[in-house]
């Protein structure tokens, strides 16, 4: 059998001017998903709460857990209960830290490890004198009977009258607390946010921040839906506008709206009638403050939400004339087709040949005329040759194509929503590069000196290099920069001529050449310097 339980309420459609709270506990039986009316029934179990409103209300399927609520005047409670579904009858158990109502406590089964969790609430204060909002958190024990406080920070913050689920993603436990309102300012502060907090880490998180979602709203049914992915969440209503005269009134909205944890995004369901046509007045009227609970059809992929009861500013609703106490929304569990296409490009990028070739000749001659002679020669050559390849590709290109379909169907009278969901993503990364550089180098020199000491007539020095490059590449610069210095030294005795010549490597060459005598030194030093540079585009 499915049944759905429902303790406690106001009959006020403004609690905050009178609260008229109830301890009305009722069973409403939804075993036959296509029946046109649910059947109510009264319970009268030992023990149960007194009456109140805005209470936190949890169940594993077995037993239903009972805790805070707003009672007559300024009395608000801090008591826990659980109801034992098979034996009707309810037990008192450990009181919670902070008297609270209309705060997010639900049931989560946590890996093993059942626990119920109770995020901020209302509650009066008497300072101020008026009703405000905490930011509290708490978890509670279910074999221990204890309670634990949650310390932490970047939570939602001072928060009342929001939803919240228990939802696993991804195989991770998640709290996801979705909209609300604040009493800490004037005029309130409604929040369009949804709040996820990883129960792994203990740590919270924003999410559904995109720009299409609902309007910020407090007093809103919220939900669990199948999907084929994953489980999403389903609000439904609420109270979008506080307003401050009769001029200005407060406003509600009837609409529905589905969050996707998995894709952070949100969904705008629009019902449909019987031929497919949009029919957003099949819908529940405007209202806040209703429940929303979700049950489940075993053998069934139609699984459903009801909505109950839930007021305006001018009214609650009840099962007369035009106002239908129950909702039933159908959802099914849409089909998902995923299509994977794989499709190659490739680009390639070569840049393969550079050959440079340099050669440097000095010559270094000194005539002197006396009575003896004296002769120095020096020769030099180099050349400086490399290769460098280099090669670039990139392919590949993934597309991924998703489209889920469902159709869903709301009846009090009778009504059907279909969407279609469509999500493509395209990605390409694939690089290879090779790069080969070959460099040799060589080069010889010769020197030879005959010297006589004799008184000399005429010493000359002369240098001179020569450079040649040649470059082949795609797309390869190749530069030279060349600086040389000589002199030309002029003495009347020398007792020796020395000429050294040195070689560096293939991008850069320098010569010189030293003429020494008793009382001068002259260095005669020129340098080639070879720049390559090479670009390679892809």
């Amino acid at each position: 059998q499915q049944r759905i339980y429902a303790f406690g309420g106001t009959t006020s459609s403004d609690f905050f001017s009178s609260r008229a709270p109830l301890d009305d506990f009722y069973e409403v039986d939804v075993t036959d998903q296509n029946a046109a009316a649910v059947t109510w029934s009264s319970l009268s179990p030992s023990g149960k709460p007194s009456a109140r409103a805005g209470i936190g209300m949890a169940t594993d399927g077995d037993y239903i857990w009972i805790h805070g609520g707003l009672g007559l005047g300024t009395d608000y409670y801090n008591d826990m209960y659980v109801y034992d579904i098979a034996g009707n009858s309810f037990t008192t158990l450990t009181s919670g830290a902070q008297i609270t109502a209309f705060h997010h406590f639900v049931y989560c089964p946590c890996s093993g490890t059942p626990t119920i969790y109770s995020y901020a609430g209302a509650y009066f204060d008497s300072g101020a004198g008026y009703d405000l909002d905490r930011r509290d958190f708490y978890s509670y024990n279910i074999a221990g009977d204890s309670w634990t406080t949650i310390s932490g920070s970047a939570d939602p913050g001072f928060r009342s009258f929001g939803g919240v689920v228990y939802l696993q993603s991804q195989g991770v436990d998640y709290l996801f607390v979705v909209m609300g309102m604040t009493m800490q300012t004037w005029p309130f502060t409604f929040y369009d946010d949804v709040w996820a907090y990883n129960i792994g880490t203990s740590t919270w998180q924003e999410r559904g921040k995109g720009k299409f979602k609902p309007a910020a709203r407090w007093g809103h049914g919220t939900s669990v839906i199948p999907y084929a992915d994953e489980d999403q969440i389903a609000i439904f209503g609420g109270q979008d506008y506080w307003g401050t005269s009769g001029s200005d009134p407060h406003t509600y909205r009837n609409d529905i709206w589905v969050y996707s944890a998995l894709y952070d995004a949100w969904t705008n369901i629009i019902p449909v009638d019987a031929s497919g046509n949009d029919a957003p007045d099949e819908a529940p009227t405007v209202r806040y403050g209703m429940a929303m609970p979700r049950m489940e059809y075993d053998g069934d992929p139609l699984d459903q939400i009801f909505i109950l009861c839930g007021g305006d500013a001018s009214s609650m609703k009840t099962d007369s004339g035009s106002e239908r106490m129950v909702f039933r929304f159908g959802i099914p569990i849409p089909t998902t087709t995923t299509s994977v296409t794989i499709t190659s490009t490739s680009a390639t990028v070569s840049t393969s040949t550079s050959t440079s070739t340099t050669s440097a000749t000095m010559s270094s001659t000194v005539s002197s005329t006396s009575s003896g002679t004296s002769t120095s020669s020096t020769s030099i050559s180099s050349t400086s040759s490399g290769t460098t390849s280099s090669t670039a590709s990139s392919s590949s290109t993934w597309s991924t194509t998703e489209t889920a379909t469902g159709t869903s169907t709301t009846s009090s009278s009778s009504s059907t929503s279909s969407f279609t969901n469509t999500s493509s993503t395209t990605e390409s990364q694939t690089t290879s590069m090779t790069s080969t550089k070959t460099t040799s180098t060589s080069s010889s020199h010769t020197t030879s000196s005959t010297a006589t000491t004799k008184t000399e007539t005429t010493t000359s020095v002369t240098s001179s290099i020569s450079v040649t490059s040649t470059v082949s590449s795609t797309s390869k610069t190749s530069s030279i920069s060349l600086t040389s210095t000589s002199a030309t030294v002029s003495s009347t005795s020398s007792t020796a001529t020395t000429a050294t010549v040195t070689t560096s490597t293939a991008t850069s060459l320098t010569v010189t050449t030293l003429t020494t005598s008793s009382s001068t030194a002259t260095v005669t030093t020129a340098t080639a310097t070879i720049s390559t540079t090479t670009s390679i585009s892809t």
